[in-house]
């Protein structure tokens, strides 16, 4: 009895795709229609890639509008704080964090900040 719990805990437990915010569900569907259009229809391929850069235009623009305008409201109110919260994230550089990356047999291949020359910069061995 226990053994079947589990199951269906595991198995209700699946791994969902990260989805960026400022993305629509239709941009993620005419995406999915690229890729399967990908190996058979050549032009029908360059058509939704175009849509789909489209789409993600009209999507980061919409993005863009929905935190300034959070931006004016939090002013108004005096919250400046999150004025300056949104302002650092409209405004800095994307950094991906450095994390160790394991083989099949779980050994690590890379070390961290061993191999970092402290400001996420690789050092030449």
């Amino acid at each position: 009895m226990l053994t079947s719990t589990k199951r269906l805990d595991l198995s209700s437990r699946r791994r969902k795709r990260n989805r960026y915010l400022g993305i629509s569900d239709d941009t993620y569907a005419v995406i999915r229609e690229k890729r399967e259009a990908k190996g058979k229809d050549k032009n029908g391929y360059q058509e939704l890639k175009a849509e789909v850069q489209e789409k993600l235009r009209v999507d980061k623009q919409q993005q863009l509008e929905g935190m300034c305008a959070e931006l004016e409201a939090a002013n108004a109110k005096g919250n400046s704080r999150q004025v300056f919260q949104i302002v650092k994230s409209m405004t800095r550089k994307f950094q991906p964090r450095l994390q160790c990356i394991q083989s099949a047999t779980g050994e690590n291949l890379t070390e961290g900040k061993s191999q970092t020359g402290g400001k996420g910069r690789l050092v030449p061995r």
